[in-house]
């Protein structure tokens, strides 16, 4: 029975934050600008980790290794997209 107000709850009982599943990451492939945008600062710190983690167990000269390296710089971009400091418009008495 669903009680309104309450979080939603996956099959196994147990829900996630907001009552949502998380997303899997990536086993292979390389991620895109506009889907990184997606993504939160904390996801991207984590999809950062688990690439360097993918990159020190692959091979150099591997197709894991190249899509590691190719995530690795898509992340990096994203995340310093996200902290650097956005254009305002100057605001204040008209000239």
């Amino acid at each position: 029975m669903i009680v309104p107000g309450e979080r939603m709850k996956g099959p196994d009982g147990h829900g996630g934050e907001d009552g949502q599943r998380h997303k899997e990451i990536k086993m292979s492939g390389t991620y895109s600008a506009a889907e990184l945008q997606t993504y939160s600062l904390e996801k991207l710190h984590s999809l950062y980790r688990a690439q360097q983690f993918k990159l020190i167990a692959s091979l150099p000269g591997s197709l894991e290794h190249g899509e590691a390296l190719a995530n690795l710089k898509n992340i990096t971009r994203a995340i310093n997209l996200r902290l650097a400091p956005q254009f305002r418009p100057r605001t204040g008495p008209k000239f």
